[in-house]
C-alpha cells in the first residue's frame, strides 16, 4: 500500500471578512485625501473653463459691436451724401 497524502489546509488570513478588516484608518484617510484632491482639481478646471467661456463670449460681443458700429457709420455716410445731393 502507498503512503497517504496529507492535505494541507490553506490558511488565508485575508479571506472573507479579513479583507474588510485590512482597511485601516490610514488607507481610508489616504483614499479620502485623494478624493478631496480630485474634487479640488475638478473645481479648478470648471473655474478655468468658465473663464475661458466668458472671455470667448466677450470677444464675440466686441466683434458684434464693432460690426454694428461700422454699419451705423456707413448708414450715416449714406445719409450725409443724400443730404448733400438734396442741397444741390
Amino acid at each position: 500500500m502507498g503512503k497517504k497524502r496529507k492535505t494541507k489546509k490553506k490558511n488565508n488570513p485575508l479571506g472573507g471578512l479579513g479583507k474588510l478588516a485590512s482597511f485601516t484608518s490610514e488607507s481610508i484617510g489616504s483614499a479620502y485625501d485623494s478624493y478631496k484632491k480630485r474634487q479640488h482639481i475638478k473645481k479648478i478646471e470648471e473655474i478655468k473653463l468658465k473663464k475661458l467661456e466668458e472671455s470667448h463670449k466677450i470677444k464675440e460681443e466686441r466683434k458684434e459691436l464693432k460690426l454694428k458700429e461700422d454699419q451705423v457709420k456707413k448708414d450715416q455716410e449714406k445719409l450725409r451724401i443724400k443730404e448733400e445731393k438734396q442741397k444741390i
